[in-house]
């Protein structure tokens, strides 16, 4: 886009006819995915250099100083440690294109004037620099840049107000940029900018941040605590924004008739918000106001709430509207005593609850509003496939609805996971698709499930149990183990003295077993099963002692096992030690 290089007749956005161009390219291996990262095959890239003759170089080659009368795109990766190099700089009079891919090897700010003055012509510039500390005022002069990347200019504290002159700057990228904690006053004279990407160090946003009307992305918006930008009016006007929004500091919104001025609920191409107060910000009515005001629009696919200090939610969070919401993160609304319906939210896969710490019990109105019937043949939670709860320290209690059959919830949840759910006693009954249960410091959880249910019935398709830190050697007792299990981990369980022998011969799909920090464990069932390929046990100190003799029950067990690590204080036994000895 910044090159003008798109050229389409359709009245598909630009980023998105971009996207099209790009996504053929890959498909004709122009480009190739590498990880995160696309590369060019040889050859093409070969033919790429051909092309481009001496337009296109990068600073390491040797022909740069030579050729820099004639560059267009020049490229600089870190190595070039040459001064005269830099000097070079000045002679490239036609240059459209300067990216820095990685730190510079010599101090930045000196080497940017004489950057910026040849560079009349630039169009995209890329400084990802940490050694840019401060941008000189002749970056204003830049009258046809379009493209202004700073991301990890970690260093640089304040943007110069001439940066406000770049009529034709269509993005800007300051992420990364930490120090940062102002914008220019004027960047409202930023009539074509689509893009504008600010770190979340920043503590307010500019007056002028809403005369920015075409405005596609803007990933964070701050209400200043002096309420200088106008608050949350300055979002009306945005009515074009995409993909990713984060609000902060809305804590300072003045109260509901500040909220309903943003009209978030007009903003039909926003996917993921992000809603956030200040941590242990007061509880006044008018948050619930706020974030009642705040409704976004049904499009929305991911929804955040982070610090909200209010009691409880407003109707619009887990209403069955937003049936394209497909993940959910509450964090740290530690006044809230109930949870929202979430059940309700049709295509909810990935679910995040954290820090409620006056939630006292999981019931019926987690899956409906106010616990009330569903609809025939409705489930609640019926696409959910990962569940965490984490610092529900009050939480006692966990139920299905009352009077519904069990297996009508969470009929696709492959993954749960608990942590520092203290006073949690039991899980409920029936997950039939569960393939990994991780708990971590739930230290009441004795049993797993309520006395009289099976773990073979509760959970038919697990495959991994990680437990940590649970004390209680009913732990992995109480209606044995699913014989599904394929990995089995058990951390600092320092009250468990043994693993049930019954439960562990029924394991006939277990492969991995892992131990460790368990300072009670005396011995290894007799019988575990010939399945098991790999043992791992580490500072279990009543356990590694008796492993360690070459006679005994427990030898013959590890001397068929594929491979072992058995480590403990003083003491270490491997695969190949174990081999020598055989």
């Amino acid at each position: 886009m910044s090159e003008d290089l798109l050229h389409s007749t359709s009245r598909k956005r630009m980023e998105e006819y971009g996207e099209e161009c790009f996504q053929d390219l890959i498909s004709r291996s122009f480009f190739q995915p590498s990880g995160k990262e696309f590369v060019m095959h040889d050859l093409l890239h070969d033919l790429a250099i051909y092309v481009f003759g001496d337009f296109f170089l990068e600073m390491d080659d040797s022909n740069f100083s030579k050729c820099a009368h004639k560059i267009r795109y020049l490229s600089y990766r870190g190595s070039a440690r040459d001064p005269k190099k830099f000097e070079a700089l000045s002679k490239a009079k036609g240059l459209r294109t300067f990216l820095s891919h990685r730190p510079w090897s010599l101090h930045m700010d000196h080497l940017l004037e004489p950057l910026l003055h040849a560079g009349s012509c630039l169009r995209v510039l890329a400084l990802c620099d940490y050694n840019v500390t401060k941008l000189p005022d002749s970056i204003g002069d830049l009258k046809y840049l379009r493209y202004l990347e700073l991301d990890y200019c970690t260093e640089l504290k304040t943007i110069p107000e001439t940066i406000c002159n770049l009529y034709n700057l269509k993005t800007l990228m300051l992420r990364h940029c930490i120090r940062l904690t102002r914008l220019p006053t004027n960047i409202g004279n930023l009539s074509n900018l689509q893009h504008l990407l600010l770190p979340p160090t920043l503590e307010e946003l500019p007056l002028q941040i809403g005369k920015l009307t075409g405005l596609q992305t803007l990933n964070t918006f701050i209400v200043g605590e002096k309420n200088m930008s106008g608050g949350l009016k300055q979002l009306k006007e945005l009515q074009n924004l995409h993909g990713t929004l984060h609000i902060w500091g809305l804590e300072n919104v003045a109260g509901v008739e500040d909220g309903l001025e943003a009209v978030l609920k007009d903003k039909k191409f926003l996917t993921d918000l992000s809603l956030s107060w200040k941590e242990y910000a007061d509880y006044l009515q008018k948050e619930k106001d706020v974030l009642d005001a705040l409704e976004p629009h049904a499009t929305l696919t991911e929804l955040s709430i982070s610090y909200y200090p209010g009691t409880s939610f407003p109707n619009w969070v887990g209403d069955q509207l937003f049936s394209n919401i497909v993940k959910v993160t509450l964090y740290k609304c530690r006044n809230c005593s109930v949870l929202p319906p979430l059940g309700q939210l049709s295509s909810l896969k990935d679910l995040r609850i954290v820090r409620f710490l006056g939630v006292k019990e999981i019931n019926s109105e987690f899956y409906y509003a106010g616990g009330g019937s569903p609809a025939a043949g409705i489930k609640p939670f019926r696409s959910l496939e990962s569940l965490r709860f984490e610092d529900l320290s009050k939480l006692k209690k966990w139920s299905f609805m009352e009077g519904k059959v069990e297996d009508g919830v969470f009929p696709r949840l492959k993954e749960l996971r608990l942590r520092w759910c203290t006073r949690l006693k039991s899980l409920p009954g029936y997950f039939p698709s569960l393939r990994l249960l991780d708990i971590e410091d739930c230290e009441q959880i004795l049993p797993l499930l309520p006395r009289g249910q099976q773990m073979d019935v509760a959970f038919p398709s697990l495959n991994t149990i990680n437990i940590f830190s649970a004390d209680g050697e009913e732990l992995l007792v109480e209606g044995g183990l699913p014989t599904s299990l394929k990995e089995v981990r058990l951390k600092s369980c320092h009250n468990l003295t043994t693993l049930d022998e019954e439960a562990f011969q029924c394991l006939t799909s277990l492969e991995k077993l892992d131990i460790s920090h368990c300072f009670n464990i005396r011995c290894l069932p007799r019988g575990l099963p010939t399945s098991l390929s790999d043992l791992s046990i580490k500072y279990c100190d009543l356990l590694t002692p008796r492993l360690h003799r070459e006679t005994g029950v427990d030898w013959p067990i590890i001397a068929q096992i594929p491979s072992i690590n058995i480590l403990g204080d003083g003491y270490s036994y491997t695969t190949d030690e174990r081999n020598l000895r055989l």
